[in-house]
């Protein structure tokens, strides 16, 4: 996992929903408003960003995003 990267959830209509930023493991917790289809961006310095769709239900979902290290 990566420390300190920057997670957004977004709802079906493109709104961010919730934000946090990543644990010194590269975890991190969102809570969704509302069961249904979201989209996880992850942006962390060094990294391209990464994201993914996840359905949400009444249990709790882990997802990992894939990051790609950005060559300078």
């Amino acid at each position: 996992g990566i420390h300190g990267a920057t997670v957004t959830l977004l709802d079906d209509h493109g709104r961010e929903t919730a934000s946090t930023r990543t644990r010194s493991d590269g975890s991190g917790v969102l809570t969704a408003r509302h069961p249904g289809g979201y989209l996880l961006v992850a942006a962390a310095d060094g990294y391209q960003p990464g994201a993914i769709t996840v359905a949400v239900t009444a249990a709790p979902v882990d997802a990992e995003i894939p990051l790609t290290r950005s060559a300078s």
